[in-house]
């Protein structure tokens, strides 16, 4: 008797094998066989895996992929995401985006604020900023977002200069929606140098991006 572990559509699938010598003994209508002979494991084109998984099995993916049954997945296709059920709830195991945010009031009575840290990527991942979002109380306010590595506050990578200009009511903002270096490394760290002549009662900022998984 052998036995075989099978990676199909992302399952582990293990079945066994008994065969006479010289036969060829196959699983679920010629989808697996093992050749006896050459003792070797053949995958041949599949033609029923009925019985094998039931449509519940594979998580459903879509763009809003519903599941009402606790302990199952759902792929949610425009939003990157990977869904659960507790049976009464979907609530979210991961996504793509993520997001730093930061709120800092008068920061030009900052002593720090030519260079002033504000997070520091300890994921083991390069962080890939693809947004960043403003909010203050005043207009043209002024800061650049920078990075350092984490054993040298000397020389700066500047992510992008920002200037918050867009106004409503009560409030000024801005976008930017294609970083100048976005590329934030394992371990540094993310800094912030505010203008020494703008003077906001407060500054919201939000940096959205996501953790480059392609790593060794």
């Amino acid at each position: 008797m052998r036995k075989f572990l099978i990676l199909l559509f992302g399952f582990i699938v293990m079945f066994f094998v008994t065969s006479a010598s010289g036969e060829d003994r196959c699983l679920r209508g010629n989808t697996y066989c093992y050749d006896t002979v050459t003792d070797t494991l053949e995958l041949k084109k599949a033609t029923n895996i009925t019985g094998v998984f039931s449509s519940t099995d594979i998580p459903p993916i879509g763009t809003d992929p519903d599941i009402t049954v606790a302990g199952y997945l759902g792929r949610d296709s425009d939003e990157h995401s990977l869904r659960g059920s507790d049976g009464t709830v979907q609530f979210i195991y991961g996504q793509k985006f993520q997001t730093i945010q930061i709120s800092l009031e008068s920061p030009d009575l900052f002593t720090a604020r030519d260079l002033f840290p504000v997070w520091s990527n300890e994921s083991g991942f390069t962080f890939v900023v693809t947004e960043i979002k403003s909010w203050s109380d005043d207009d043209n306010v002024d800061y650049v977002l920078e990075e350092y590595a984490p054993t040298n506050l000397s020389s700066a990578t500047t992510i992008h200069s920002v200037v918050i200009t867009d106004g409503g009511t009560n409030v000024f903002w801005d976008t930017v929606s294609s970083p100048t270096a976005p590329n934030i490394e394992n371990g540094n760290i993310i800094a912030i140098d505010f203008s020494d002549t703008d003077t906001p009662d407060f500054v919201k900022i939000t940096i959205k991006g996501y953790y480059n998984g392609d790593v060794d």
